[in-house]
């Protein structure tokens, strides 16, 4: 417990220093893009434990063994890792949408919308198979907050009528691969009496 405690604690202090001080918008999305970087490490390791168990070092490969996968990533609790996957998805929608980010060589912005794109998918995907309630209602607060946001006439500038569609067609196709990859329904997947209680 002692790892998980400190990694707590050390989340708080962090949130507190960042409190210090107003974070210009640079910032904001260099850690957006730090949270995005995460997420999709995240994403890999879980991922793993559903199809390639025997590729996680211990303890991650006895758990993904032991609970068929469900025991998600690093957090090891598949509840704490749809949530975690829900917030990097928001970012990452809202890098996609903002066309204020863009790079200057036009092959490397490409290679970075299709990296987003792929990520958000992948994202979406993992979110269904994890089947997990929470995770799957912050999933689609985030494409909703995300839509909402960037058709207010503040940030409708900052983007085009194509990165909105984007916002919702993407984490669409990653949810229907998802579907896709589960070997039952969603709705039997979400249905976990243990859960309930």
């Amino acid at each position: 417990a002692a790892p998980r405690l400190v990694g707590i604690w050390g989340g708080v202090l962090c949130y507190l220093v960042l409190l210090q001080k107003p974070l210009r918008e640079k910032e904001i999305v260099s850690l957006f893009y730090l949270l995005v970087a995460a997420t999709a490490i995240e994403t890999l390791l879980t991922l793993a434990g559903f199809f390639f168990p025997e590729c996680l070092p211990w303890p991650l490969d006895a758990l993904a063994y032991k609970y068929g996968g469900y025991a998600g990533g690093i957090f090891q609790q598949r509840n704490v890792t749809s949530s975690f996957l829900a917030t990097g998805l928001t970012c990452v929608l809202f890098l996609l949408a903002d066309k204020h980010r863009v790079l200057a060589n036009r092959y490397m912005e490409k290679g970075r919308m299709l990296v987003l794109g792929g990520t958000t998918i992948a994202i979406s995907a993992t979110l269904v198979l994890l089947s997990s309630r929470v995770g799957l209602l912050g999933g689609g607060t985030g494409i909703i907050c995300a839509s909402l946001l960037f058709f207010k006439t503040h940030f409708c500038l900052r983007t085009s009528a194509g990165r909105r569609i984007l916002l919702i067609i993407l984490p669409v196709l990653g949810c229907f691969l998802g579907a896709r990859l589960l070997n039952h329904s969603v709705i039997d997947s979400l249905q976990h009496e243990g859960s309930n209680h």
